[in-house]
């Protein structure tokens, strides 16, 4: 099942390629604007996963500073 998903995940890009460069933008604006939240946690799965890869942890300041900034 991962070798299919990963075959059609492959050809969905093959054929975003394929896309005039206005269409591919449009595409993208609507993919963001729409999976946001996803991309966001995404993002910040990948930065956590990095740092943990690195052993670059935060200082409890920097712990603090990150608290402090979330949306409430």
């Amino acid at each position: 099942m991962q070798t299919q998903n990963l075959n059609a995940a492959h050809s969905l890009y093959v054929l975003f390629e394929t896309l005039s460069d206005e269409t591919q933008q449009l595409f993208l604006q609507e993919l963001v604007a729409k999976q946001l939240e996803k991309i966001d946690e995404s993002a910040f799965y990948l930065a956590c996963k990095d740092a943990k890869e690195e052993n670059e942890f935060l200082t409890d300041s920097e712990t603090q500073a990150f608290i402090d900034s979330l949306p409430q």
